[in-house]
């Protein structure tokens, strides 16, 4: 009596993230901050990153506040989940924070998450984070931010990573031509 399981308690979570476009803003300052508290008392992993998802919907000084905090949570699973509450909030400090955790994490799992909500947050501020991952050695990273970028800019240079940071520093390569399956043949036949 009187504890909740986990389940019933990610349960309540999904509940508070479904109710919270309905909240006014007094109740989305007390939600928020008793789910800050919450994130502070609570050991498990799992959970931890459930509370911050759901803070993701409670744009709040107390959400803001705890996603600086949960951006350097021991655990990568708390902080993939803060890179979507992040993309949630938006605005010049989400991208920052976000920019870090691309630059700085250790976890590669962590990065990708980071630069899917750099996308997300459609921030053309994102570009000179989305911009350093281009240049790392990682297939997937690369990867990930030429998709990013293409959400924010409405570009698109394909799977080009060289056209694509000829356009971050300021030049107008060609856009990737995409061949339809006509186009193949025709220039298949045409050849003969």
């Amino acid at each position: 009596p009187g504890l909740s399981t986990p389940k019933e308690r990610l349960s309540a979570l999904h509940r508070l993230s479904e109710r919270a476009t309905r909240a006014t803003p007094e109740e989305k300052e007390r939600i928020s901050a008793r789910l800050a508290q919450a994130y502070h008392q609570e050991e498990d992993p799992a959970l931890r990153a459930a509370i911050v998802r759901t803070l993701g919907a409670y744009p709040t000084q107390a959400t803001a506040d705890l996603l600086r905090q949960a951006v350097t949570d021991p655990e990568a699973e708390v902080r993939m989940a803060a890179c979507e509450a992040l993309a949630h909030q938006g605005g010049q400090e989400a991208v920052d924070l976000l920019a870090g955790l691309v630059r700085s994490d250790v976890d590669s799992d962590v990065r990708m998450a980071a630069i899917r909500a750099l996308g997300q947050t459609k921030d053309p501020r994102a570009k000179q984070a989305l911009g350093y991952a281009l240049q790392e050695g990682d297939p997937a990273l690369q990867r990930g931010a030429m998709l990013a970028l293409q959400e924010i800019t409405g570009q698109d240079f394909g799977g080009n990573a060289k056209k694509w940071r000829e356009y971050l520093e300021g030049g107008n390569p060609e856009p990737e031509r995409r061949l339809w399956i006509a186009d193949r043949i025709r220039d298949l036949f045409g050849a003969f």
